[in-house]
């Protein structure tokens, strides 16, 4: 089995003032590809994928197990590394908030939080969590430490939905 993956970010906007004579437009319009890996476990490389939709009832949590995954034809596999983390706020009211990270325990996954146990990232209604690390080391996951990954929601009345996708390497 192989795996490819292609990351890419297009971004669109244009600035637009009325002026007395004319109006003025300053648009900009930029792609970056951040990742563009081939099956394998070196630098530009990847060879696991784990990706779902998961719904957290309201206040609830959640602990993602980044080294031991089960990917979509039921092969269950390990990351030494992850390449690739994108998380999707699938919920669109205000106040529906997705907390990531901040275990506070030995087994959390701090790699890409500055070795922090606490940290935290909130996505927002809607929001993208993108983090990318191509390099050969990518952000390191190790079984029975640095390896869970916290899903909390924020939100005390609702229930919210959210997509992972984790891209990895298997050494």
């Amino acid at each position: 089995m192989s795996l490819s993956t292609k990351l890419e970010v297009n971004l669109a906007a244009t600035l637009i003032s009325a002026l007395d004579l004319t109006t003025a437009t300053a648009p900009i319009s930029k792609t970056w590809t951040p990742l563009d890996l081939t099956s394998g476990t070196a630098v530009n490389q990847a060879d696991t994928i784990f990706s779902d939709t998961r719904t957290l009832a309201a206040s609830a949590t959640e602990n993602i197990n980044l080294y031991t995954q089960t990917d979509a034809v039921g092969t269950t596999f390990t990351n030494a590394r992850v390449k690739l983390l994108c998380i999707y706020n699938r919920n669109t009211t205000a106040g529906d908030i997705l907390r990531v990270g901040g275990l506070a325990a030995s087994t959390t996954w701090t790699a890409p939080f500055n070795t922090s146990n606490t940290a935290t990232v909130d996505v927002a209604p809607g929001g993208v969590l993108v983090l990318a690390a191509p390099s050969a080391a990518g952000f390191t996951v190790t079984n029975t430490t640095n390896h869970l990954l916290k899903f909390a929601n924020v939100s005390a009345s609702n229930s919210l939905a959210y997509d992972l996708v984790v891209i990895g390497a298997s050494a």
